[in-house]
């Protein structure tokens, strides 16, 4: 079985902060690693799947992207603000050990930023 490995280290002001760098290991069945282009959305209500189409579970998700996205988790809805947290360009969202439901389905991005967003990352599950 894979292994996904995250490392997070916070310095403030080039000082480590107590209790970093924090490392988590998780295992899983699949990993599936994705890069793509998301154009731009006209609207809360559009989304396009985070490409996870091998993942039946989605346990973990590191994603990073260039534009600002919202990223709707597990079924949540943008334009209803559920589950759905606000990366900006350069951000970095990270959750391991999570439930974020069907890879196929359940996760998506919707892009009101007016410039096609690039998205890089890395899904872990079943």
């Amino acid at each position: 079985m894979p292994t996904l490995e995250v490392t997070v280290q916070v310095k403030i002001d080039g000082m480590s902060v107590a209790g970093f760098p924090l490392s988590r290991r998780v295992t899983a069945d699949e990993l599936q690693s994705f890069a793509v282009e998301i154009p731009a959305h006209g609207s809360t209500g559009e989304g396009t799947i985070i490409p996870l189409n091998f993942l039946d579970s989605v346990q973990s998700l590191v994603l990073t992207t260039d534009r600002t996205i919202t990223v709707a988790l597990n079924g949540g809805l943008p334009s209803q603000g559920f589950g759905c947290p606000t990366v900006s360009a350069g951000g970095l969202l990270i959750i391991l050990n999570g439930d974020l439901g069907n890879g196929f389905v359940q996760n998506t991005i919707n892009n009101l930023s007016g410039a096609t967003a690039n998205i890089r990352g890395i899904g872990a599950g079943t």
